[in-house]
């Protein structure tokens, strides 16, 4: 049996070890034998799964425990609780029957669909064909097209039998045909004896010399005639037999190199396969790297963005806060110049106030000019602005105190 077919080989060192002695040779010693262990237990246990499969299917078929689960039919039952087809139930079950359990855990590792090609054969030459070929490492269309040329051989070598064996009857019913007519003649003989007078006694001696001679003719004509049937039938045999083989090592030939050309399509599709993975890889992670760039710097921006915004509310904040605190410090200081003046409803006091007021939004406008300015990005242009208003202002305020 092939490697493959066989159950996996005690552990064996490997060449390519580390220095033996050292903590880590032992620890990676132990590590390989518990591997190899669960390999092989594991190897046996899909074997013996498969078979245990195969029989408990089986058992329920043959015993209709079905039936106590509510399902009138095997079929039903698979369908509905098994959760496989009925087509796939019944190969388990005629694989098992066919190859028998011992077989069936010898080549589980084969699949089902692999060992269902073999159980159509007959168990020994399924044996043979396990034996003499790398079936698990074949596909199934191969091990197919292998197994329906083992069966069309064996029914080669089955007709050749038939034709055996028709000879070797034909032979055996002539032999028993001369043993017939030579007891006929010799009872016919020894009639003639008992009944004749002495002439007809010479005369019958004579008749038994022709007889004789007759009877040795027909002797060595019938011996001729059954060694040209047996030596026809040896050469037709032979012949057969050479045609035979000749035709199974053309036909091996021929599948021998299909499958070398079916390996170098398999393995130049694969290396294509390989190459184009790689290249998609290759690309995947390009574009990958440039979304990823593409969302840093979008999110750059965003939180970008979100930074000058709120510098910009908190800008506004402080503005609208430290103007509202001017305006009420305005408001104080213009009640304050009310009191002091004491001022009358006179008329010039009227358009000062209103003077006043017209200052106060002024200012006001002025700081909501600035705020729109910061939130545009143009914080360089508010602050000058801001700075030349604000001497400005303190000029103003030097030329009041001093009137």
């Amino acid at each position: 049996m092939n490697d493959t077919m066989m159950m996996p080989t005690p552990y064996e060192p490997s060449a390519e070890m580390v220095q033996p002695g050292t903590l880590e040779a032992v620890q990676r010693q132990t590590e390989a034998v518990t591997l190899h262990q669960r390999i092989v237990a594991t190897y046996q246990s899909i074997n013996m799964l498969l078979t245990d499969y195969c029989r408990l299917l089986k058992d329920m078929r043959d015993k209709k425990l079905y039936r106590e689960l509510g399902c009138k039919t095997f079929d039903e039952y698979v369908e509905s609780r098994a959760g496989i087809k009925a087509r796939q139930a019944y190969t388990y079950i005629s694989t098992y029957e066919r190859l028998g359990e011992k077989r069936l855990a010898e080549h589980g590792a084969l699949g089902i669909t692999k060992l269902s090609l073999l159980a159509q054969m007959f168990p020994t030459d399924a044996d043979e064909l396990a034996a003499g070929h790398d079936l698990a490492g074949m596909t199934t269309k191969q091990v197919q097209e292998l197994v329906e040329k083992a069966t069309r051989q064996g029914e080669q070598l089955s007709m050749l039998e038939a034709e055996v064996k028709d000879a070797e009857s034909q032979e055996a019913f002539w032999k028993r045909e001369f043993e017939r007519v030579q007891a006929e003649m010799a009872q016919q003989l020894a009639d003639a004896l008992t009944a004749a007078q002495p002439p007809v006694i010479e005369a019958a001696v004579t008749e038994q010399s022709a007889l004789d001679a007759a009877r040795q003719q027909a002797n060595e004509e019938l011996a001729q005639r059954l060694a040209d049937a047996a030596e026809k039938a040896e050469r037709e045999k032979v012949e057969a037999v050479r045609k035979a083989e000749e035709k199974a090592r053309a036909e091996m030939e021929a599948l021998r190199q299909k499958m070398a050309a079916e390996r170098s399509e398999y393995d130049k599709r694969l290396n294509d396969a390989t190459l184009k993975r790689q290249k998609a890889v290759a690309s995947a992670e390009k574009k990958a790297a440039a979304a990823a760039r593409e969302e840093a710097l979008k999110q750059a921006e965003e939180d970008k963005q979100k930074a000058v915004e709120a510098a910009v509310a908190a800008a506004k904040q402080e503005a609208a806060a430290q103007a509202e605190k001017d305006a009420a410090g305005a408001a104080a200081e213009v009640e304050k110049l009310k009191k002091q003046l004491k001022v009358a409803q006179d008329r010039d006091t009227m358009r000062y106030a209103l003077m006043f007021d017209q200052l106060q939004a002024t200012t006001k406008g002025m700081h909501k000019l600035l705020d729109a300015m910061r939130a545009e990005g143009k914080d360089a242009e508010a602050r000058n602005l801001a700075e030349t208003s604000a001497k400005a202002l303190q000029q103003l305020a030097k030329q009041f105190v001093g009137a």
